[in-house]
């Protein structure tokens, strides 16, 4: 797949409410995730699929 490919793939699959299944297919399994700001309960950055899959249920 291509990046737009990619793109309308997850664009696709959140619309459907199907997130986990958006980052079980399309994310790497050593994904890092960087926001502005954190806080005790969600950090700036977490690593790894098994963290963005918290922050994704968390949210």
């Amino acid at each position: 797949m291509d990046t737009k490919q990619v793109g309308e793939k997850l664009v696709a699959l959140c619309r459907e409410g199907r997130n986990i299944e958006a980052i079980d297919t399309l994310y790497s399994q050593d994904i890092v995730s960087i926001e502005a700001m954190g806080n005790e309960e969600m950090p700036a950055e977490m690593s790894g699929i098994a963290a963005i899959k918290g922050k994704n249920e968390w949210w």
